[in-house]
Formats: structure tokens, sequence, C-alpha cells
């Protein structure tokens, strides 16, 4: 199984560029206990919108191409061989299965394997068992037994091998890993049985509307599964402590912390895309039934509506920023929460924070409170290949004091290692500053800083927030990067309100990560055993060469509760 996997998802995956929506069916067919799946709305646009979506030719250009070009030059003749081969396999697929495809986990209660998995292809006129165990003959030398799939008073020939099984019914290629999830799928699509994989998904593929590509989790499924995960782990930790019952003592039971997190008030979690001409446009979504567990830590941290501070300065080579109302505090206050409702030894944790206020003077509850609702983001490009961005992290505080008390504390318990310096910018209307600086794990020096700005906690790069104390200095109507014409019409694009956006140039941002790789790459020590290895990875590394230009695409997304 784990082979044709391999070998369809390259096939479904090869690309990022897909022909427009089709109708979908090929889900309808797949158990109720579906855990989750992902579908390809067409295969065959995959070959073909890879070679016309223009950041898929970009991709190739600058970063497929190069890598290969790199391989083959200390490929050997077997090497060229196996990659012709592929090549050619890959091309076989993409004909044999043109359509759609489903990738599905499936839930299975044996104890062998707890989730299994399963293909569903539509196949291309021709494309009969006969050729598909041609296929599958190509890319495997196991043996396969002939097999019938009894689906009410029809038999279905079938091939089996050691982990997995197929046939091909109405048109539509089966792989499983069962032979009894197979014939569950034969019966939907001979109309024997067809149920829907759940009620949410109904709702969902309606949501979702035209896509290309999406996957789907199915919540009920896999909240079922976390709680009988959780009561077969206490059954054991229970006849571990009947013969040890010592272990009692700090035993924790895993059926109380799933129920205080609440995974059954999660209906289901999906992600979709939308390829055009230009680029592509994604969805990513979670819907929920219930307020509780881990909704609750989504609901008690995020709020409706969001600010954009205008201390961020407009930047020509800006990478990424972000603007949401965020509260780290209430997340961690929730998440505590729910660690009380899961086991009483919480309390231990509660005894630390009580002791740490008596002994250090460091509250974290009032703390925690004092981190509101706003959480920001503003990156540019480093500098230096060591180093993958400067940024500066941002957070609304209503109450200076018990953080500014944490930051002071945390940076000492660092000494000698770090030093913490008060002084006041060069910048005019500048207020005292905290720089803390010293050598990082990678022998580099490095000097970062925290300020207060009204009601906003900046921490991060101290270049970056002088520029930010300068734009803070200059008032509420300076211009801003909110007013970059790129993240206007992006966000015009959105549906108003959410709780975040957020803006990301992908080249910048790629760039950053070539360099980072290609500085990690000569650090490298041989590897034990394969010494090759170092210079296999600067090789291909090297060959890498995003510009300024390359890949000028900007993200532009939202949060919305």
């Amino acid at each position: 199984m784990k082979n044709t996997l391999k070998k369809l998802t390259l096939a479904s995956f090869a690309s990022v560029a897909l022909m427009p929506f089709a109708v979908a069916d090929l889900e309808k067919y797949l158990p109720a206990k579906t855990l989750a799946f992902a579908k390809i709305e067409s295969v065959s646009a995959l070959e073909k919108h890879g070679n016309t979506n223009p950041l898929a030719l970009e991709m190739k250009e600058k970063i497929v191409t190069p890598i290969f070009a790199s391989m083959k030059k200390d490929a050997t003749a077997k090497d060229s061989e196996d990659f012709s081969k592929a090549c050619e396999k890959f091309s076989k697929l993409v004909a044999a299965f043109p359509g759609e495809v489903v990738i599905a986990v499936i839930d299975d209660k044996t104890k062998k394997a707890p989730v299994c998995g399963a293909i569903i292809a539509d196949c291309a006129e021709g494309t009969d068992l006969a050729k598909v165990t041609e296929l599958y003959r190509e890319g495997s030398t196991g043996t396969l037994k002939d097999i019938k799939i009894k689906v009410g008073k029809i038999e279905i020939p079938a091939k089996k091998s050691s982990d997995e099984v197929f046939a091909v019914v109405d048109g539509k290629c089966i792989f499983a890993e069962k032979t009894s999830t197979l014939r569950q799928i034969a019966k939907a699509i001979t109309g024997v049985k067809n149920k829907s994989v759940s009620a949410a998904l109904k709702k969902v593929r309606e949501r979702i509307g035209d896509v290309d590509m999406w996957f789907y989790v199915n919540g009920d499924a896999v909240a079922k599964k976390i709680y009988a995960a959780a009561e077969e782990y206490d059954k054991k930790l229970v006849e571990e402590m009947q013969d040890d019952p010592s272990k009692a003592m700090f035993a924790v039971m895993t059926t109380p912390i799933a129920k205080a997190f609440a995974p059954e008030a999660i209906d289901s979690f999906w992600w979709s895309a939308r390829y055009t001409e230009n680029g592509a446009v994604a969805e990513t979504a979670l819907s929920w039934n219930a307020n509780k567990g881990l909704v609750s830590l989504l609901t008690a941290s995020f709020k409706d509506g969001f600010e954009k501070p205008t201390t961020f300065p407009a930047n020509e080579n800006l990478m990424c920023c972000s603007a949401s109302s965020f509260s780290i505090g209430a997340f961690v206050n929730q998440l505590m929460n729910l660690g009380r409702e899961a086991s009483p030894l919480f309390g231990i944790v509660d005894m630390q924070l009580m002791n740490l206020k008596a002994s250090e003077n460091i509250d974290v509850p009032a703390t925690l409170t004092a981190l509101g609702n706003g959480m920001f983001t503003y990156s540019l490009p480093a500098e230096k290949k060591s180093s993958l961005d400067s940024t500066v992290w941002v957070q609304t505080v209503s109450d200076k004091m018990p953080v500014e008390a944490v930051l002071k504390k945390v940076t000492e318990k660092m000494a000698p290692d770090v030093i913490l310096e008060k002084n006041v910018l060069a910048v005019e209307g500048a207020p005292e500053i905290y720089t803390f600086s010293g050598i990082g794990a990678d022998g580099l020096e490095f000097a970062d800083c925290f300020v207060f700005l009204g009601d906003k906690l900046y921490f991060g790069s101290k270049e970056l927030t002088e520029r930010m104390i300068a734009q803070y200095a200059k008032g509420k109507d300076a211009p801003s990067v909110w007013d970059d014409a790129k993240i206007k019409a992006g966000e015009a694009l959105l549906p108003p309100g959410g709780c975040s956006i957020s803006y990301l140039h992908f080249g910048k941002m790629l760039s950053g990560l070539v360099d980072a790789a290609q500085n990690a790459a000569a650090e490298l020590e041989d590897v034990e055993g394969s010494p090759e290895l170092k210079d296999t990875a600067g090789n291909v590394l090297a060959e890498l060469k995003i510009g300024d230009g390359d890949f000028n695409y900007s993200v532009i997304s939202k949060t919305y509760l």
C-alpha cells in the first residue's frame, strides 16, 4: 500500500496548478468511518497547468531545474536510468488516472492497524483491472493473488498482495489496505450501500464551492478515535497500577484530559485551493458546534475586529506583517483552565506560580492578564545570511508593570550570557529602551531589545524597533505599511471584518529560506558513514539563486470567527 500511495500521490501532487472545478463525487463512496481525505479534481490538469501557471513555471525554472541539474552532475548511469523510468511511470499514471483522485485515512478498530488507507481514482477509457495490474507490476515485484469481492449478488474480480488489495469498479480504481474497506467502497459505487462520510461534509462541500483541490477532516470521527485511544491507554495504566500501587501517586489518566479539551466540539477542518492565471485563492476553516475545550482556546484568544498599528513603516523590502486580535494571555490562561479540569495534579503548577511570586516577585497570572487582545508582527529580510529575517513582535499591554518585571527578571537569570542595558535611543522623542545582547548558540553576536510605546510592547530586532520608535514619533497620521498598494488591493478582494490580517511576499520569504539553508549546508559536518552528504547538500543548494525580483507574489489572508 505504501508503494501505491507514493505513486498516486506523486501523480496527484506533481504540480500546484489545476483545471477549473469539476463535479465532485468520489468522496461520497468513502466509508462513514473515514477520518480524513484529500481530493484532486483532475490529475491530468496537474500536468497541463503545471506548464502554464506563472508560479509553477517560476518554481520549475528557479528551483526544480537547478536542483535536477545539480543532481545530474553526480548521477551515475543507473541513477539516470532510474530517473528516466520514473518519468515514464509518471506519464503512464497520469494517462491511466486522468480524472478525480481521493486519498483517504479510515478508522480501523483492530489493534494491529488503528487506521488504514484507501485511494479511489477515475480510470481513463481502456484502463481495466488488467491495465492496473500491469502498472502495479512495473513498480512492485511482490506476488499478486486473484480474489473475488462479493457485493450483493455480484462478484468483482480483484488483486491482492501482502499489504493491499485493488479492483476496478464501474470505471473507478480502488486501492485499499484491507479487503473489507475495498468491499465497502465497492458497495457504495454499485449502489448496494451509499453512506455519506458525515453530515458535516455536506455543509462543507456546499461552502467550498468551485475549487480545484481540497482536504477534509471529520471532526466527529477523530474525536471518537481520540477517546478510544485515551480509554485504551487508561485501561493499561490501571493494570500497571494494580501490579505496582506506587505508580498511582503521580499517574495521569488521559480520558479526563480528552474530556477537558473536548475534541467533539469540532465538527470539521478543511482547506481548499482554486488556481487562477496569476496565482491561487486558498481557504482554511474550522467549524465547531460548541464553545468548549479546544474551541474555547480560540474564542478566548481572538475577538472580532483588529487594529492596524501605524508604527509599522512602509518599506519596499517588507517580507511579512500581520495584525490580529489574538491574545497570548487569554490563550495561556484558558489552556491552564483546561489543565485544571483535566487533572488535580495541575495544582502543582498553581503552587509553583505562587512560589514564583513569593520568591521572585513574578506574578504570572497578572502578566498574562495584562497581555490583551492585539498581537502584531513585522519582518524584513535579514541583511546577513546567518539569520532568516529581522523581526519585531508587538503585543498590546494593558498593564506595563508586571510585564516589564518578568522581562527584566528573565534577562537577569540569563546573565552573564545575556547583558541587559537600559538607554535612550538617538531618536527624537524616544522612550527608554531595554537592549539585551550576547553571543548566540551559533557563536554570532546579537542585540535585540524591548520597549513600551503607548499600550504596546515592542520586542525583537533593535534596528526595526528604532524605525518603529521614529514612526511612532510622527503621530497616528503618518503613512504606514497598511497604505501599501499591494496590501490594500489584496484586502479589497477579501470579505470585510475578520479578527486578523496578514501579508507575505513569497519571493522574499523564499529567498530567506534559501539563504538560511545555504548557510546551514556550509556549516554541516561530515555525517558518519555518509561523508558525501555535506557535499551533495551544498552542491544542490548552491544552484539555487533567488533574486530580488523573483517570485513577486503577495499573499494576503484574513481570519474570521
